[in-house]
């Protein structure tokens, strides 16, 4: 065997019955239970894995029942290093199909132990079905299948989300602290997402559709000077605006981008490479200084989100207030922009004459 599992325990559980109404819901939908299941892996060292396999219950008919869900945490030691199919086969299917029994023995205990008998959860879950990939787990709950209030409290949970992921991270924030700032008991907020990491994903996801729609603004039909020029403020005002996502941004990718890596190799490079292919041509046809498409795009996301992700710097130095501040960075940054992509005047006649 490749592997082993060296320890197990209950990461994390939420069991709660609040009170005689919730007794009886519970009593009335407890063979309408949905089952769903998350599976989670982190590196604890060069041959420990830590794998998380979540199980989560909920009524499929009645949305005030408090949803149940189970943590358990497996430390998993690879004797040797193994080819990626073969250890993402490990994590996601064997470890999680070898502790469902314990899992499952937990739930029916805990049942047992709160007045409901024979209770006889599924005894085998098949891991092996296609996962839903992480974008799909957010498009899984459209919109438009939602109710008013379902998208209300959805919509409140973000937000405290966001609040709480741009302070602590993903790590560090806990179900309980947005639970806490958007008003909602911590079995609530798992009705309507099923992990942590969900909720995180769809704040991020959400944020960078956002940070990115100024970018496909750019049209290669326009002016040079000018589109960059826009694309820039347009960057600044967001800074200003919404520094809170900003810093979410930014601290998903110290943290090695776990969440948007797939996002940001693909979406993100393809819209980024069509926009440089824009500069460039704009470079060959003498509209444009010779400068790097992709060093220009760093610079302007460097020099515009600066504002927001340092701001308690930025505004300990210049002690201005807000308004002001970002007026005078717009017009250092149309300048230094200016600068640096205009064409020098000898050049310009060279190319009218041509």
């Amino acid at each position: 065997m490749t592997y082993k599992i060296v320890s197990k325990y209950i990461k994390d559980l939420s069991f709660e019955i609040a009170g005689a109404k919730a007794y009886f819901l519970l009593e009335k939908n407890i063979k309408n239970f949905l089952v769903n299941f998350d599976i989670k892996s982190q590196k604890i060292n060069q041959n420990v894995i830590e794998v998380d396999t979540t199980l989560y219950l909920s009524s499929k008919k009645d949305t005030d029942l408090t949803p149940i869900s189970i943590c358990f945490s497996s430390l998993v030691n690879f004797e040797k290093k193994l080819e990626k199919t073969e250890m993402e086969k490990i994590i996601l299917v064997e470890v999680p199909k070898t502790v469902y029994p314990e899992i499952r023995e937990t739930l029916c205990y805990l049942f047992e132990k709160s007045g409901f008998k024979n209770v006889d959860l599924q005894k085998e879950i098949n891991f092996e079905r296609p996962k839903i990939k992480s974008k799909q787990i957010m498009n899984a709950v459209a919109e438009k299948n939602l109710s008013r209030i379902q998208r209300e409290k959805r919509s409140k949970i973000q937000k405290a989300a966001l609040e709480v992921f741009s302070e602590y991270g993903l790590r560090s924030a806990m179900l309980d602290k947005i639970a806490t700032a958007c008003g909602l008991t911590k079995p609530n907020i798992l009705y309507y997402y099923s992990s942590k990491d969900q909720i995180y994903f769809e704040v991020l996801n959400g944020l960078l559709d956002e940070w990115g729609a100024p970018l496909h603004e750019i049209s290669k039909e326009g002016e040079p000077i000018d589109e960059l020029l826009g694309y820039m403020k347009a960057k600044l005002k967001m800074s200003k605006q919404k520094p809170k996502e900003s810093k979410l941004f930014a601290n998903e990718i110290l943290h090695g981008a776990p969440l948007m890596q797939n996002i940001l190799a693909t979406s993100l490079r393809q819209t980024l490479d069509e926009k440089v292919a824009v500069i460039d041509h704009w470079v060959s046809e003498g509209k444009l200084a010779n400068v790097s498409g992709y060093h220009l795009f760093f610079s302007i996301w460097a020099m515009t989100q600066h504002y927001a992700d340092f701001d308690v710097q930025v505004k300990a130095i210049l002690d201005k207030k807000e308004d002001e501040l970002f007026q005078e960075a717009e017009e250092y940054l149309t300048n230094l922009l200016l600068r640096m992509l205009s064409l020098p005047s000898n050049q310009k006649h060279s190319n009218k004459r041509s």
